[in-house]
């Protein structure tokens, strides 16, 4: 059974009456949420604070019912390229200590809905693998990308895969 809500932040935001510069600027609660072996926290700075960034909050619903810091589950953050049809996530992790293990294919099946919601029948995810899971990834339909052009489009390095799916 399925206990996750998952919700933008900008719908989080709203309901609960909330700024969400303040959100999105408390760097050192997300550095310390996500634990800090997962992102840097400049990665994880650079990310929050870049307003092109879309984020998708996961929360569980046993511990509380409603949307409170302390029931925080998972994060999203991703962008959509110009002109495109192609979104990149950005980050995606679960909080460090969680006992739920699908928050991130369930944070991935929220995007999907949110993009499909605004009428867009094909399109391409990016995921940039800053944890190591291309697995789990693979085993959810993903492959990596040996794209160039990949790279330069998102502005990645070559320390992380990018792997990509076609819906």
């Amino acid at each position: 059974m399925n206990y996750n809500s998952t919700i933008t932040c900008d719908k989080y935001c709203q309901d609960e009456n909330r700024n969400q510069y303040n959100l999105r600027s408390n760097y050192f609660f997300w550095y310390q949420w996500v634990g800090n072996s997962v992102h840097s926290l400049k990665y994880l700075t650079q990310e929050l604070s870049n307003l092109k960034n879309k984020i998708l909050l996961s929360f569980d619903q046993e511990i509380h019912k409603g949307y409170y810091k302390e029931n925080l589950d998972g994060i999203l953050i991703y962008r959509k390229i110009s002109f495109l049809n192609h979104y990149c996530i950005r980050v995606l992790t679960k909080r460090k200590n969680t006992k739920n293990k699908n928050i991130e294919l369930d944070l991935i099946y929220k995007l999907i809905d949110e993009i499909k919601n605004k009428g867009n029948k094909k399109f391409i995810i990016f995921i940039l693998d800053t944890e190591n899971k291309e697995i789990f990834y693979k085993k959810h339909g993903f492959k990596i990308s040996k794209s160039l052009y990949h790279k330069m489009l998102f502005n990645f390095d070559n320390t992380y895969n990018i792997l990509y799916k076609v819906f």
